[in-house]
């Protein structure tokens, strides 16, 4: 009889959970262009069965809508297949993307290229490749009219990278990380089809066909980071390329210009809103009454962390320096660990660590260290969190995106003239079906870097030094604490060749119970826009170079850059990581220091 009755539970628990998730489906489909008269959609749109359901395709799969407000009309032109898109739907090769009236859109690419679109905006995707094992990438996009921001990340796996922008009247290559494009048809007669849902993605001479005399466009494009060429004219940072001439822009004209486009998720909403307003008061108003602090500064560097071992915090403390007035700071690294209380294997899971991310993008990246074939466990969060209170708000393990919610706040170390560094305290939470926890504490730091220019100018061999943090972490045994580490780095730059030589990092806890120890490493600087910025690899070789606990390490990998006007500092992550047995054991952290005198 109990038998029997654990076989009618087993069967309406299944039942009801199908139930469930197909009532869940069939609501997410519905009413995604409830509301929207045909009047007010595309001229070559209206007429057409817009469909209220996602549309799978047969063509390569290039992205998702990543975030979305109002309403936008994906099409699948090789088939005459229009829908009402909506927030995680898969954008394909040769999709067309119409925003509406009062509407943004936000795209992501499976290669980390994000693309933000403001309202009235027609693009579609011609032509897409992510070839990581050749590491080469290239896209090739047209846009008819609207307002779009360009993010090109720069991610190490990439060597090769080609990313281009056809428009009415020219072809834009890009060589750089951060760009937008203004098209407005000065007519209002403007080519009544506009990008037509037949064309094939070799069939772009449409866009010349609709720009002869039914309408004349103005086009502007921004170069933000590196340099466009926009018809055979160079456009290099901070200028803009209007009508055929090259001028600067000033920073409210470009910011202007940018916040049409921007549009964040539900989940980045909900952020904004409660932890970056919230959160921060109460905390601000917390520390500032227990300690009598009457600035943030002085708030910031009295704050203690009761979760790591009191003796560590007690060390810690007495490194923590007051922020001083700060320079602007343009760009950040930062890097931090994940481990796994469920699944096949509880314990350490990854490792992640950024390259150097700019500021002016919305979201900052961090990958994994392990050399595995993708799709790559990466870490994401809102950029402006790197020295901030703010939250990690997505991993992707094994290609599975997991939202998240974990807040952090962010802890100063010490404040050089160019670059300032320090750690977050990580609010302890589980998510997935494996029970995943980021490590606390995690580290980051942010500088102005040094301009290309100024690095073409540089020459001969140049040492620098100074500080290097971390935190050190095990599998066994299972309530393991994580460890702070504290240490020094030096290592020499050859401006007349571009590399990194003989670079040192040395750290330990301080009961000296772990270490680090990189000696020797060389690296290189990375070309192009981002000639300050070096990468260190340890490779997939064995290399007694790189050691954790006195062993060679399994996986590890220094990130850095210049800062100052003058290349007068360096900073950045570093990440190493030793398989077991008898168990898996990670650090990570940052260096900072200065060109020695």
């Amino acid at each position: 009889m109990n038998k029997t009755r654990k076989c009618r539970f087993a069967f309406f628990l299944v039942l009801t959970l199908t139930l469930f998730f197909t009532v869940s489906t069939l609501l997410a489909q519905v009413n995604r262009g409830a509301g929207v008269p045909p009047t007010v959609l595309p001229k070559d749109l209206q007429g057409l069965d817009i469909k209220d359901q996602f549309l799978p395709s047969t063509m390569k799969k290039v992205g998702v809508i990543h975030a979305l407000r109002g309403h936008v009309v994906v099409t699948h032109r090789a088939t005459r297949a229009p829908y009402f898109g909506r927030e995680g739907d898969i954008i394909y090769e040769n999709d067309s993307l119409n925003t509406l009236a009062d509407s943004r859109c936000r795209i992501k690419l499976f290669d980390d290229d994000v693309i933000t679109m403001g309202a009235d905006t027609q693009f579609a995707v011609e032509e897409y490749q992510d070839q990581r094992k050749q590491r080469r990438k290239s896209s090739f996009f047209s846009m008819f009219k609207g307002k779009a921001m360009f993010y090109a990340m720069r991610l190490f796996r990439y060597k090769e990278s080609r990313f281009r922008l056809k428009t009415p009247t020219v072809t834009v290559g890009v060589r750089g990380t951060k760009f937008g494009a203004d098209i407005i048809w000065e007519e209002d007669r403007r080519a009544k089809a506009g990008i037509r849902v037949a064309d094939s993605s070799s069939d772009v001479g449409a866009y010349l066909a609709a720009a002869q005399p039914g309408g004349k466009t103005r086009e502007t494009f921004y170069c933000v980071d590196g340099e466009l060429d926009v018809a055979g004219t160079g456009v290099g940072a901070n200028n803009k390329w209007q009508d055929g001439q090259v001028m600067a822009f000033t920073p409210s004209e470009f910011r202007q210009f940018e916040s049409v486009t921007v549009v964040k998720t539900e989940t980045e909403n909900a952020l904004k809103a409660e932890d970056k307003k919230e959160k921060v008061a109460s905390i601000e108003s917390a520390v500032v009454a227990d300690t009598g602090a009457e600035s943030t500064a002085e708030m910031l560097s009295n704050i203690t962390d009761t979760t790591a071992d009191q003796t560590q915090r007690e060390n810690t403390e007495s490194v923590i320096k007051e922020h001083p007035q700060a320079p602007v700071y343009n760009h950040g690294y930062f890097s931090a660990m994940l481990t796994r209380a469920g699944g096949c294997c509880p314990g350490l899971e990854d490792v992640f660590q950024s390259g150097r991310q700019a500021f002016t993008q919305s979201r900052g990246i961090a990958e994994s260290i392990v050399d595995e074939p993708p799709p790559e466990d990466r870490l994401f969060l809102d950029v402006d969190t790197i020295g901030g209170t703010g939250a990690f708000d997505e991993v992707e393990i094994s290609g599975v995106p997991h939202l998240i919610n974990i807040t952090v706040n962010p802890i100063f170390f010490k404040a050089l003239n160019y670059l300032d560094y320090g750690y977050w305290k990580i609010s302890q939470q589980q998510f997935g079906t494996d029970n995943f926890r980021l490590v606390d504490l995690a580290w980051w730091t942010r500088m102005q870097i040094t301009p290309n220019e100024a690095m073409q100018g540089f020459s001969g061999s140049v040492p620098y030094s100074g500080e290097a943090h971390g935190t050190y972490y095990q599998d066994s045994p299972v309530n393991f604490q994580p460890l702070l580490m504290h240490g020094t780095f030096n290592g020499n730059v050859n401006f007349d060749n571009g590399t990194v030589n003989n670079f040192n990092l040395n750290v330990e806890t301080p009961d000296q119970s772990h270490s680090v120890s990189i000696t020797g490493v060389n690296g290189i600087f990375l070309p192009g826009s981002t000639q300050s910025q070096f990468e260190i690899s340890k490779g997939s070789a064995p290399n007694p170079q790189w050691k954790l606990d006195g062993q060679t390490a399994s996986y590890g990998e220094i990130d850095g850059t210049l800062a100052g006007p003058e290349g007068e500092e360096m900073g950045g992550t570093w990440a190493i990581k030793k398989l077991g047995p008898p168990y898996n054991k990670a650090a990570t952290g940052i260096f900072a220091g200065s060109k020695e005198q």
